[in-house]
């Protein structure tokens, strides 16, 4: 009766990113929401056109990192890895090197978002309000840790080390109005608040 809406999703993806024991991640979703000027008890509010109240939380996988980082990676040239075979200095023979190291534990790194909001029309709907609250965790964080100098030249392995928290707030009110018998104006005041923190690293 356009009271009550529940909406929920599951998601299964793989990627050939990360090593087979790692390659698939479920990803859940479920948001709701309660439309209380169709209830009732509140049919006395007659200022009050439209009420509605709505939450949400999923979680998402991210995959952003280069192809190929679960494996060791080699490779070289006669100006960084070379052998002089003969002897004289003139007939180098390029050999090979670490130069990537991989990492086959790398896995999905995991956003679980939550938010809050409101929808609300008042005064023949001339007035408009919307307001959301959210907040974003972000686990096992695929990142490349810099190394020592004394591991070498490769390139660092990427890794689930880290964790990341974003909380925030949007808000929006709008106005409508008339101007003589034909014409309208309207004003908008969009604002917004946003925290980054990293939790763990």
């Amino acid at each position: 009766a356009n009271k009550y809406y529940l909406i929920g999703t599951i998601r299964r993806d793989g990627s050939s990113k990360f090593g087979p024991n790692n390659a698939y991640g479920t990803f859940p979703a479920l948001s709701a929401g309660w439309r209380l000027s169709e209830e009732g008890f509140m049919s006395g509010v007659t200022w009050l056109d439209d009420f509605k109240i709505r939450g949400g939380w999923g979680i998402t996988g991210n995959q952003s990192i280069p192809d190929g980082r679960v494996f060791n990676q080699y490779g070289g040239s006669t100006g960084t890895t070379f052998y002089d075979i003969g002897g004289s200095n003139t007939s180098a023979t390029p050999g090979y090197r670490l130069t990537r190291v991989g990492n086959e534990d790398l896995k999905w790194e995991e956003n679980v978002s939550t938010n809050i909001g409101l929808d609300a029309a008042l005064f023949d709907g001339k007035l408009t309000l919307v307001f959301d609250w959210y907040q974003r965790e972000v686990d096992d964080l695929l990142y490349a840790p810099p190394v020592p100098a004394t591991g070498g030249n490769a390139d660092a392995p990427i890794v689930n080390i880290a964790s990341m928290k974003n909380t925030g707030f949007d808000f929006s009110i709008g106005y409508q109005g008339t101007m003589g018998s034909e014409g309208t104006w309207g004003i908008d005041l969009n604002g917004g608040h946003y925290k980054n923190e990293i939790v763990k690293i």
